[in-house]
């Protein structure tokens, strides 16, 4: 359980670093058996309802604890552990600083979206 005083402007503020196209191997747990780390985040938000932080990312897809750890990058900026910029190095692979992982509980997976495809 988190403390119910994150800083909501400035997990809002960066949070919309992640959205684009990057490459997140700086995101996820290693043993991650992919071709490419490069994933598109098209939208992200911060909302509070009641006693509640909602965090919600918008993909193409998720590499091996990417939501847990992006979670955890914000949770440690709003605690001033960490800062915006130590998240613009680490998501331009110039440093990997954190690894933490969010503790599961009260993560969830929405939503599918499937394109139509030739087959």
């Amino acid at each position: 359980m988190y403390k119910p005083n994150l800083d909501i402007e400035i997990i809002q503020k960066a949070i919309k670093l992640f959205e684009g196209k990057h490459n997140f191997e700086y995101f996820c747990k290693m043993g991650s058996d992919v071709n490419s780390y490069e994933r598109i985040i098209y939208d992200t938000k911060v909302t509070k309802y009641k006693n509640y932080v909602i965090i919600r990312y918008i993909g193409n897809g998720f590499l091996r604890s990417q939501i847990r750890m992006m979670t955890q990058f914000l949770i440690d900026i709003s605690d001033k552990k960490l800062s915006i910029k130590n998240l613009e190095m680490q998501l331009n692979k110039k440093k990997q600083i954190s690894k933490n992982l969010v503790i599961p509980n009260g993560l969830y997976f929405e939503k599918v979206w499937y394109e139509n495809f030739n087959y």
